[in-house]
């Protein structure tokens, strides 16, 4: 029996992955082999996903995939390029950033749909390990700032900062993955001190979250990180996304600076995304 015959990911992937992926080529293949390689597929594929859930990686990606599972479908893009691929983001997290804008969630429904193709039941099946982020880090805080006016990176750094502290805490631990959505208010950084600016990030977290525990402040920011500094105009290419998509995600901003890091405004968007 060959590698596809008995569902093995990495075969299928090859046959059917790549830079443009037949993600319906690999679903009709499953559903042919039946329900027990759509398991097996299953199994390997969230075990792929587990093995690039890692602190490292998930640096790496952030913060241009808070708000959304775009973390999950970044990883699903890694597999779906190839074993190979997947093996030099294993050993190297660094190369994760360059997945950011690619979207490959259809990989993650190819193994239930074979399944209920080849059984004609709903799929219920579950696997051994979770794709679902780990539980260290389930805390992520998407900032809603005016982008025309630009932010203030003081109020970006004291908020990694309530965040790292509520991931570290031993009573939330396992607590489910979570995206707080905070709208700012711009009034305070006229005084240009970081403990004021945590007393009110934390105001805000704790209404949603209850009491925060001990932060560990930013240290030494630079003062113009306390000015809002309004963005440069996008290229060209964004410009076209913006028109076709209605809008710009953050990560495809990480996407065309990692891939044109010479292109006007690299250094505004490399400050504010830690861009490397």
């Amino acid at each position: 029996m060959t590698p596809i015959e008995r569902g093995d990911l990495w075969a299928l992937v090859a046959a059917h992955g790549g830079d443009h992926p037949d993600y319906q080529g690999m679903t009709d293949e499953l559903a042919r082999l039946g329900p027990e390689a759509a398991e097996g597929f299953a199994e390997q594929l969230a075990q792929a996903l587990h093995d690039i859930d890692t602190p490292a990686h998930f640096a790496e990606i952030r913060p241009y995939t808070v708000g959304d599972d775009s973390y999950l479908y970044a990883r699903c893009a890694v597999v779906a390029a190839g074993k190979r691929a997947f093996d030099r983001v294993v050993r190297r997290p660094e190369r994760f950033g360059r997945f950011v804008d690619r979207d490959a969630e259809p990989l993650l429904a190819v193994a239930p749909d074979a399944y209920e193709r080849a059984t004609g039941r709903p799929w219920e099946y579950t696997t051994r390990v979770s794709y679902e982020m780990r539980s260290d880090d389930w805390l992520s805080i998407d900032v809603e700032w005016p982008i025309a006016e630009g932010w203030p990176l003081a109020y970006d750094h004291v908020v990694e900062a309530v965040r790292r502290a509520l991931c570290a805490d031993p009573g939330r631990r396992g607590h489910e993955p979570l995206v707080l959505v905070l709208t700012p208010d711009l009034e305070p950084f006229a005084e240009r001190d970081p403990a004021r600016l945590l007393e009110l990030v934390i105001r805000d977290v704790s209404r949603a979250l209850g009491p925060v525990p001990a932060v560990e402040l930013p240290r030494d920011l630079p003062e113009d990180y306390f000015v809002a500094e309004p963005p440069p105009a996008l290229p060209a290419p964004l410009v076209k996304r913006v028109a076709r998509q209605g809008g710009l995600k953050t990560s495809s901003i990480v996407a065309y600076y990692r891939h044109n890091p010479d292109a006007p405004g690299a250094g505004y968007w490399a400050k504010r995304l830690g861009l490397r």
